[in-house]
């Protein structure tokens, strides 16, 4: 065998007892993982079973003040009685962390999120009201939730950003969007819904996405048709749509259903506040609508050379705007078109 390796250059790798340097190893990190999992098995601290006691994690500090959750919830409040607020609220993350499924948990959520919300912490209430929605939905009132959730959605819609100094800062009312449209999300039924529906659409508009506030108007309309709020929807969506056919008058399409929309919103609802400025957009509509059908009827007669087709348009402009600026010109130069068009067909 040494003869053979020497021969071939081959040689033997040492062993210990027996065994070859890759199985020792191999055997020594058996026994680690082994120790290991004896060492870090979690022992029976004879704890109630609802108790499900968990490291904690980074942003809690120390852990929970007593061996059950009723005596935790005790040491919150005489946190909050003293005036340590910021102790107290962290004492009641810890009870939901560490008792996640019981009684005392869904009350040091509530009592968390009142805290926030008294602190102004409108966003972050808003969170842990949600949070309290997700995982005790059985053991709390839902509408009395959506209802908190409303008014601090409405707090972060007005509060002010950027403040500094003498200047008073900006509105961001967007910042309340998402807020808004989880609680139609989660409440389509509740009773705040349509008016939570109605800011979302309004803040895409005073944002200027008309498109947003369109679907967000008609989402209102469609789903809560018999609601107050379908009103203001209803004059919303079309005074936005006319916004977008004044911009863009060339789409005739756009300017159409812009008239169509402000002529719906005055029938079903004659006695709105909205009514004479749905009047006069679809004053403007049809001006642009009737300047659209003049030109066409200019076109087929004066670049087109098509009298045939000129008259067809001619008449068809008198015919659905004969209140127009341009009806006497059109009926004028129509009387032309007629004439020439007859000595033609008798030379």
């Amino acid at each position: 065998m040494a003869r053979i390796a020497r021969l071939t250059g081959i040689r033997r790798r040492p062993t210990v007892l027996g065994m070859s340097r890759s199985s020792l190893l191999l055997s020594v990190f058996v026994l680690v993982l082994q120790f290991c999992a004896v060492a870090w098995t979690p022992a029976e601290a004879g704890r109630p079973y609802y108790e499900e006691a968990r490291r904690p994690f980074i942003g809690l500090g120390r852990g929970p003040v007593g061996d059950d959750p009723a005596s935790q919830l005790a040491h919150a409040e005489a946190l909050q009685a003293a005036g340590r607020v910021r102790r107290a609220e962290r004492a009641l993350r810890v009870l939901v962390r560490y008792w996640p499924n019981t009684v005392e948990a869904a009350e040091a959520q509530w009592a968390y999120a009142e805290s926030l919300k008294a602190r102004g912490r409108s966003h972050r209430a808003y969170e842990a009201f949600s949070h309290l929605l997700e995982e005790y939905s059985g053991k709390v009132p839902h509408e009395e939730i959506l209802d908190q959730q409303f008014r601090l959605a409405l707090a972060v819609m007005e509060q002010r950003r950027g403040a500094w100094l003498f200047l008073p800062g900006f509105e961001a009312p967007e910042r309340a969007l998402p807020l808004l449209e989880n609680l139609v999300r989660f409440g389509p039924r509740w009773d705040y819904a349509p008016a939570a529906q109605l800011l979302i659409a309004q803040i895409h508009e005073f944002n200027s996405n008309d498109e947003e506030a369109v679907f967000a108007y008609e989402k209102l309309e469609t789903r809560y048709p018999n609601s107050p709020e379908a009103v203001t929807a209803a004059y919303g969506r079309a005074r936005v749509l006319s916004h977008l056919a004044r911009r863009y008058s060339r789409h005739i399409d756009g300017v159409e259903t812009a008239y169509i929309a402000s002529g719906m919103a005055v029938q079903r609802f004659p006695d709105a506040v909205y009514r004479e400025e749905a009047i006069e957009n679809m004053r403007e509509l049809r001006q642009i609508m009737a300047q659209a059908a003049y030109d066409k009827a200019h076109y087929y007669d004066r670049i087109a050379r098509s009298p045939e087709a000129a008259i067809i348009a001619y008449e068809r402009f008198l015919e659905q705007f004969p209140e127009a600026d341009l009806t006497e010109t059109a009926r004028a130069r129509l009387r032309q078109l007629q004439q020439k068009v007859h000595l033609d067909r008798n030379t």
